[in-house]
């Protein structure tokens, strides 16, 4: 490959006639407390303050980084040994970037001559400091980072094919062969104001313009791209709640349990750690669009069958049709669940039968629907998915506020309970428990984009033949508060239960809009195809926890003047 030279000139530096300047780097918060400070940040003098704050706040390696005196001479401790800190000279991240570049094109054999290499290294590193073009995001973080300052991680699980033997091989650390694509799978959820969408959907479906979450309120999409295959790792929150993303993607952390923006910083997801936090937001809500009252209805439905009911279609015997059961306990949740039926279903018989029960407190029906022309509701919401692999489905995650409340109310209903931990103090918290882990998981992270913060664990039954149970707790009496406003019970015994638990003479916390939930441990879970969307904020909610996300550019876009990308930084 032959370079030509358009900016630069044979044996002159690439920034001979730029003029830099030092700027310090500031982000404080309303109240004036300071979340980000940087003296001393060498840019060049045409940039703007808002690309000078990008590069020093998000670009800048903020450690182990070797220093070296104004002649390039390491400096070095009491010890001996070559001291290190942050990056804070825009060069520094010019050169590393190009430099990585030239010397990967050089090893494998890109370049026709030496001088074809400089070249592509002298104009390289003026366009990048004349914001003239510019990569992904993942790259400044990540790129050149072990070429230039001999930076090592633990490899992330990603793999790179030799190109001398032609064959795959394990990656042996992280920053040798950076992965620079930060991205999550398809089905991991962004939280809107219309509910939780998968990252996938609003790629394949090109959702620029989408509302979404982000750590201060909310933001637009951008743009959007799907970056192929790649290793994704599962970080397991202590509350059950979960975020999937390549090892390079950038996460919000902090070391304390209790939140104060100016201790947080970005980090990716290969260098975190169990006892990291991680940030989620509580105080989303969803919009409470006006909806049918058969669509209300349906949800309801499918709530309640997902709790206690079933779909069942039998290949052999006399009766082949497609069949609804559901199960009733008390008067009001027959009377429910009828009402619902009879707007849905208003022309389909119903077998209802009587069930004898130890217990003279339980009134157990069973509730039968036949026919063909139940096929269509049972498609519609994925009706004949096993039930240990049940998940929310997309019309009510995506419904809306009143959608998600009638589809939690009959889930809550039929599976959920209020208990009352007696004590010196009595206590209260609102559980769901089902078989299907999607399922319970799914519905956590429904109930957070409503607001709702819960918590999700696993009982194990040892006996033979069993299911572990998933449980999901609302335990802090300002969440039962919410549960109370937006969701609720179906029977008068659970709505005084319920009721009981948010008297006055009821000790309970109010939670945080933003909580700082303990990593437990980080899994990796496989290769997957990976997505990517770019917010205006340039952050995003997954599952209501506070995430990067990746700049996606092209070589058309405009950096850092007026209407440029990175203009986006501040809007």
């Amino acid at each position: 490959m032959k370079v030509s030279r358009c900016f630069t000139k044979k044996g002159s530096s690439p920034y001979k006639g730029m003029k830099f300047a030092s700027r310090v780097s500031e982000v404080k918060n309303p109240d004036g407390s300071i979340v980000f400070h940087m003296d001393n940040v060498k840019v060049p003098e045409t940039w703007s303050q808002v690309a000078t704050d990008v590069i020093a706040q998000k670009y800048f390696r903020k450690a182990g980084v070797p220093l070296v005196d104004d002649k390039g001479k390491p400096i070095l401790d009491d010890d001996g040994n070559q001291k290190t800190d942050s990056e804070n000279d825009s060069r520094q991240v010019f050169n590393r970037l190009a430099g990585c570049w030239r010397h990967w094109g050089e090893k494998h054999g890109y370049f026709d001559t030496e001088e074809d290499a400089k070249a592509f290294y002298d104009e390289t590193v003026y366009m990048l400091a004349n914001q003239m073009a510019a990569p992904n995001s993942p790259q400044w973080f990540n790129t050149g980072l072990h070429f230039a300052h001999g930076i090592n991680g633990p490899s992330q699980g990603h793999y790179y094919v030799d190109s001398e033997t032609a064959e795959l091989k394990k990656s042996e650390n992280a920053y040798e062969r950076p992965q620079p694509h930060a991205c999550q799978p398809y089905h991991a959820l962004v939280s809107t104001p219309q509910g939780p969408v998968p990252i996938g959907q609003i790629v394949e479906e090109n959702k620029t313009g989408l509302e979404v979450y982000d750590k201060d309120g909310t933001t637009q999409v951008v743009a959007v791209k799907s970056n192929g295959k790649k290793a994704v790792y599962k970080i397991v929150l202590k509350n059950g709640n979960t975020v999937e993303a390549t090892a390079d993607h950038q996460i919000l952390i902090t070391d304390q349990p209790k939140y104060r923006e100016s201790r947080t910083r970005w980090v990716q997801v290969g260098e975190a750690k169990p006892g990291d936090y991680l940030l989620q937001r509580t105080s989303t809500t969803m919009h409470n669009d006006y909806v049918e009252d058969k669509i209300l209805s349906e949800a309801a439905l499918v709530g309640w069958i997902h709790a206690d009911g079933c779909i069942v279609q039998y290949a052999e015997g006399t009766n082949k049709s497609l069949t609804i059961e559901m199960t009733t306990v008390n008067d009001d949740e027959y009377e429910y669940v009828t009402e619902h039926l009879e707007r849905v279903f208003p022309d389909v018989h119903k077998k209802i039968r009587s069930v004898e029960t130890q217990s003279n407190e339980i009134d157990l029906r069973q509730i039968h629907l036949y026919g063909e022309c139940l096929r269509e509701f049972v498609n519609k919401y994925d009706l004949l998915t096993p039930t240990n692999e049940r998940r929310v489905p997309k019309l009510i995650r995506e419904g809306g506020a009143s959608v998600s409340s009638a589809y939690l109310l009959g889930l809550f209903q039929g599976d959920g309970c209020v208990r009352n931990h007696k004590g010196p103090t009595d206590s209260f918290d609102v559980v769901l428990s089902n078989t299907s882990e999607h399922l319970v998981a799914n519905t956590q992270q429904l109930l957070a984009n409503l607001g709702i913060y819960s918590r999700l664990n696993v009982h194990a039954d040892a006996r033979e033949n069993r299911q572990p149970i998933w449980h999901l707790t609302i335990g802090y009496k300002s969440e039962r508060s919410k549960f109370a406003e937006i969701i609720g019970f179906v029977s008068s015994e659970k709505k005084e239960k319920l009721k009981r638990s948010l008297s006055s003479d009821i000790n309970g916390k109010q939670i945080p809009d933003v909580c700082c939930e303990s990593i437990a441990r980080i899994e990796y879970v496989g290769t997957q195809e990976v997505y990517d969307i770019q917010t205006e904020s340039s952050n995003y909610l997954s599952g209501n926890v506070i995430i990067h996300n990746c700049f996606i550019q092209s070589v058309g876009d405009d950096l850092v003047n007026e209407g440029g990308i990175m203009d986006l930084w501040i809007k």
